[in-house]
């Protein structure tokens, strides 16, 4: 990721974004195939597993100008 156009930006990836990009995925995707996607409130489930994989948000994103931030770095 850190290889791709946007590679001049100093921001590192976590180091589990790939496990919990995985298992996000494969929740949302079991849940589809289930046909659980039909019911209001089929995410709740998925956002609770999600949450447990949760990690603190770096203190750049929590800017409103933190692309202009970004990009002047």
């Amino acid at each position: 990721m850190n290889n791709s156009c946007f590679s001049f930006l100093s921001v590192k990836v976590p180091e589990r974004f790939l496990e919990v990009a995985e298992i996000t995925l494969r929740e949302f995707f079991n849940a589809i195939v289930a046909g659980k996607d039909v019911d209001p409130s089929w995410k709740k489930a998925i956002y609770k597993v999600i949450c447990k994989l949760d990690s603190e948000v770096p203190e750049i994103f929590k800017s409103p100008n933190c692309l202009q931030e970004l990009l002047h770095e």
